[in-house]
Formats: C-alpha cells, sequence, structure tokens
C-alpha cells in the first residue's frame, strides 16, 4: 500500500475545504447588516450603518445595498420618504430583507405630500416586512400606493405591514398595495381606508404570474378590497385566508384565463361590502371554495 506523506495530507484536506467553501450556497454571499435610526443623535446618511453609527434616511440603506442577504433593519420613528428599490437583486435562500426593527415598528409617514411609501422596480428576491405606511396622496400622474412592484420584480415577500390612509385624488386611485411582476407573496398585511376614487383598491394584482395573496385584511375601501388579474399566462394564482370587509367588492378575479392551470380563491371570507362578497369577471378555470359571506349585497355571482 502506497504511503502518503503527512504534508500531502494537509494539502488535500485544504483543497477539500476551499472546495466545500466556494461551492456551498449557504456561504457564497457575505451578509451585511445596515440600521437606520433618524432618532438617534448621531445618526447620519454618511455613517456606515452600523448600530451604533446608524444611517438616518431608510434610502440611504437602500443605496448602500450591493449584495444578496442584506438586512436593512430600521428603528421605531416617523419616516417622511419614498423608498425606491431598484436594481437590486438578492437570490434565493439569500433575500434582500427591507423590515422594521424585531418588536418595532417603523412608521413611514409622507403626511399627504407624496404618493408612494416603497416601491420597487427591476429587482429580485426582496422582501419588505413590518412596517406602518400611512397618509400618502396620489399626485400628478402617481397613483396614492402604500407599497408597489413594477416592471421586472421577481420573488418579491410583502408582509407583516399595516397600510392605511390612502387618498386618490385628480382623476386618480389610491391603492394599498399595487403589484405588478411574478413570484410575489402578499401575506399577513392589514390594509384599511383606501378611499378617494371609484378605482380605489386595497390590493390589486395586475397582470402577474405566480402570485399568492394570502391572510391578509382588508377593509374600507372604495372599490374592491383585492383584485386578481392575471390575464393569459398559464400559472398558478391563489387567493386564500383572507378577510375582506366593508368595501364596495370584497374579492374580484378579473380577466384570468389560463389554459391548463387554474386560479383558486379559497377560505376566505367577505362580510359586510355594499356590493359583492366574491366576484369572477371574464375568467376562466377558477375554482372558488370555503368562501364565507356574510351581509354582503350580494354573494357570489
Amino acid at each position: 500500500m502506497q504511503k502518503f506523506s503527512t504534508r500531502f495530507l494537509l494539502g488535500l484536506a485544504l483543497a477539500l475545504a476551499t472546495t466545500i467553501l466556494v461551492s456551498s450556497p449557504e456561504l457564497v454571499y457575505a451578509a451585511t447588516t445596515y440600521y437606520v435610526d433618524q432618532n438617534n443623535p448621531v445618526a447620519s446618511d454618511a455613517n456606515s450603518g452600523t448600530d451604533v453609527l446608524p444611517l438616518k434616511t431608510i434610502q440611504a440603506a437602500v443605496d448602500k445595498t450591493t449584495m444578496p442577504g442584506t438586512t436593512i433593519y430600521v428603528r421605531q420613528g416617523l419616516y417622511n420618504e419614498t423608498v425606491q428599490i431598484i436594481g437590486k437583486n438578492g437570490a434565493d435562500g439569500a433575500y434582500i430583507s427591507l423590515e422594521s426593527y424585531p418588536g418595532e415598528r417603523a412608521i413611514i409617514d409622507a403626511n399627504f405630500t407624496r404618493p408612494y411609501g416603497i416601491y420597487t422596480r427591476q429587482s429580485t428576491y426582496i422582501r419588505i416586512s413590518g412596517f406602518e405606511i400611512r397618509n400618502l396622496k396620489a399626485a400628478g400622474t402617481s397613483y396614492g400606493t402604500g407599497i408597489g412592484t413594477y416592471e421586472n420584480t421577481d420573488h418579491v415577500i410583502i408582509e407583516n405591514n399595516i397600510i392605511h390612509t390612502i387618498f386618490g385624488g385628480g382623476g386618480l386611485p389610491s391603492q394599498g398595495i399595487r403589484l405588478w411582476g411574478q413570484n410575489i407573496i402578499v401575506r399577513n398585511n392589514t390594509v384599511y381606508e383606501i378611499v378617494g376614487s371609484d378605482e380605489s383598491m386595497g390590493i390589486q394584482a395586475d397582470q402577474v404570474q405566480s402570485t399568492t395573496l394570502q391572510n391578509n385584511l382588508v377593509y374600507l375601501v372604495d372599490k374592491e378590497a383585492i383584485r386578481l388579474i392575471c390575464g393569459d399566462t398559464d400559472t398558478v394564482n391563489v387567493v386564500e385566508g383572507n378577510i375582506t370587509l366593508h368595501s364596495h367588492v370584497g374579492i374580484s378575479i378579473n380577466t384570468c384565463r389560463p389554459t391548463t392551470q387554474s386560479t383558486y380563491v379559497r377560505n376566505n371570507f367577505s362580510g359586510w361590502n355594499w356590493g359583492l362578497g366574491v366576484q369572477t369577471k371574464h375568467a376562466r378555470n377558477t375554482v372558488v371554495k370555503n368562501r364565507g359571506n356574510l351581509n354582503n349585497h350580494i354573494g357570489l355571482p
């Protein structure tokens, strides 16, 4: 039997360890954490963004983000800004996470001076969690929108947010959450008082693919608490476990026409809406089951 030297064996072990480090997906990305705390007297957008030297604005933290797996913690306080997430890309298992600091809730309050709270464009694997977003108003050509995902958005999670008091105006509607894109999950959000236009929507998913709207509470919306539009794309979209109250329409499945797949609307409750509880319109291959309707003007047409 051939004998190997100690030096050879050590070299072989080092090579194997290096190969594992490079190839293991858990170790590909170096996680970075930024802190935002406008109430901290030393906060500045010129800081590095540590917990000791936090940034002052949320946008500054987003602008610093370059790597998948980055987490931005926003400490409690009032932030009057529009947060734009543009051209930021996380990865599978390494989302870029924008969230309130654990146990706190940061508030984005526009004081009716701007139309947007948070929006994404040309971004992937983004998570937005734990904010209160309020007091927005449509302006110029922009809808009043709490959280929006727009062109070339893929794999986004919007969860555990409170979005309210958003006004339309000048012929423009208001929307609590507006979605374009694919592979989007919207869950465990509370959305209310979305008003000021006969096209105001609590959650509007427009031309989406592989999207799930789950366990959201939506109420006091001038038109539809939840609207799903998925066009002719042949993907599965799911609306489940939501509660919609005191709106014109509770849940509207509008212009969803998959060929071989289905749109699933299940285990939702709609109550005290002055129009329809659940509506399907220009739709096919839509499965509605285990719904609860109470004191709506009309239930399911």
